[in-house]
């Protein structure tokens, strides 16, 4: 879905993430995700991984191609550029859990919130890959 360059990066990554909310809404998923993760099982090191793995990386290489910025390995992604797409990551985590835990309304339907979260993040986070990029490139 994310190497799909026809399509514009906000649409690919509105429908990886509305895909990925519709399984993490369900309220047994996200009991079972928070309470594993407060046991300290391995549940939650397992599927923080195969995100890591299969999502955020791969959404930090798409936004450094879709930037012009040069092709690097996995392991040399700048933490800074992985944290800020972690941060967009967990806001859809975060909503299964104002929905669930805090009982609060999302303002709409589920596609409608995760769509504002990808404007916010590809409205502002690629500005920050090219100073990340401009700042390591003058030292």
């Amino acid at each position: 879905m994310l190497a799909n360059e026809r399509l514009p990066l906000r649409n690919r990554l509105t429908q990886l993430y509305v895909n990925y909310t519709s399984k993490i809404m369900d309220y047994e998923w996200i009991r079972i995700f928070m309470y594993a993760g407060l046991l300290g099982s391995d549940i939650n090191a397992k599927c923080i991984d195969l995100v890591r793995q299969r999502v955020i990386l791969t959404v930090c290489h798409v936004l450094r191609a879709e930037r012009g910025l040069p092709k690097i390995s996995d392991g040399e992604i700048p933490p800074r550029e992985e944290q800020l797409v972690w941060s967009l990551q967990s806001s859809m985590l975060h909503m299964a859990i104002q929905k669930h835990l805090y009982d609060f309304d999302l303002g709409g339907t589920l596609s409608r919130a995760v769509e504002d979260r990808v404007n916010a993040f590809t409205d502002g986070v690629p500005a920050v890959f090219d100073a990340l990029a401009q700042a390591e490139s003058q030292r």
